[in-house]
């Protein structure tokens, strides 16, 4: 459970429009999310739903300390062609969201999550939804993670999925940033293309084929108008695979932080202090960056550095 002192907290009523610090709805794990305080904000699609919109073999409970939820594969439930569990923050379902948006913005929005997968269990969500596409999304599988930007899908290996982590994701302006227990994974464009009022924390699937076992939360943090994100700091810079091609230029490559965007600089003395830019290096791979400096040729001494932008 997470217990933390913040300058705002409120579930119902709040004004986004004029609130200028940052805003958190905090679930404790202490609760089902359609009970109270919870039910107030927090759209639901599980037992207890205001309407009973929920599916058939799904469940969920909460020790005081720790939501389960439940959820079967249809494949295994007879008679059920959907199944699905999860709570968010929703325009659906007779969600009153009108106005909030954890859509990219300039204020910044942030969901942070301490979460542990059951035992055999696998494919659940936390994203923001808009109408276009995924926005700022994590898919948690028994082995690792998938996270996602405009242009990538990284899969992060993760052998104790089955123990408590904090993962957080982080939008401001066009900019996703993705978080793993504290350190930066990976940054990139944001997909979210416009106003974004679905999150959801669980097993979505409804109609497709997709969720099965537990899984367990101990906490969420949503936080409106979060500021920007910890600005990314790159791991140390270890030159790998150089060589001089045919041609005279000469290539090496690097690994580091996916998304973080880096440019190099040539000297043929590092004693004067003059260095020249060269162009970035172009990240071919998620976290694998590689440059090649055409301007080598000729040249018997050339010193090289690389900095992040």
């Amino acid at each position: 459970m997470l217990l933390r002192l913040v300058g705002v907290f409120a579930f119902a009523g709040i004004e986004l429009t004029t609130q200028a610090q940052p805003v958190h709805y905090l679930y404790s794990g202490d609760k089902i999310p359609s009970e109270s305080p919870y039910a107030a904000w927090f759209t639901t699609l599980g037992p207890g739903h205001p309407t009973g919109s929920y599916f058939v073999g799904t469940d969920w409970s909460s020790d005081g300390d720790v939501l389960t939820m439940h959820t079967q594969h249809p494949n295994d439930f007879v008679g059920a062609s959907s199944l699905g569990i999860w709570f968010g923050r929703t325009d659906n379902y007779g969600d009153p969201s009108a106005g909030f948006s954890l859509a990219s913005t300039v204020e910044g929005n942030r969901v942070e999550v301490r979460l542990a997968m059951g035992t055999n269990s696998s494919e659940w969500s936390l994203y923001w939804y808009d109408a276009n596409s995924r926005g700022a999304a994590f898919y948690f599988l028994d082995n690792g993670f998938h996270i996602y930007t405009a242009t990538s899908d990284l899969f992060v290996p993760l052998a104790t999925m089955t123990s408590f982590h904090t993962y957080a994701s982080h939008v401001q302006g066009d900019k996703v940033f993705y978080y793993l227990d504290g350190a930066l994974l990976a940054t990139g464009t944001a997909q979210l293309a416009g106003v974004s009022n679905f999150l959801l924390i669980g097993d979505g699937s409804a109609g497709s084929l997709s969720g099965f076992g537990t899984f367990r939360i101990d906490w969420l943090d949503v936080t409106v108008r979060a500021g920007p994100a910890t600005p990314p700091e790159p791991a140390p810079i270890y030159l790998t695979d150089a060589f001089m091609r045919t041609n005279g230029a000469f290539q090496f490559a690097f690994t580091n932080i996916p998304g973080l965007q880096f440019s190099v600089q040539a000297s043929t003395n590092i004693a004067s202090g003059y260095w020249t830019a060269l162009g970035a290096a172009s990240e071919i791979t998620p976290g694998a960056f590689r440059f090649a400096d055409v301007e080598a040729v000729g040249n018997q001494q050339r010193y090289y550095r690389v900095l992040a932008q």
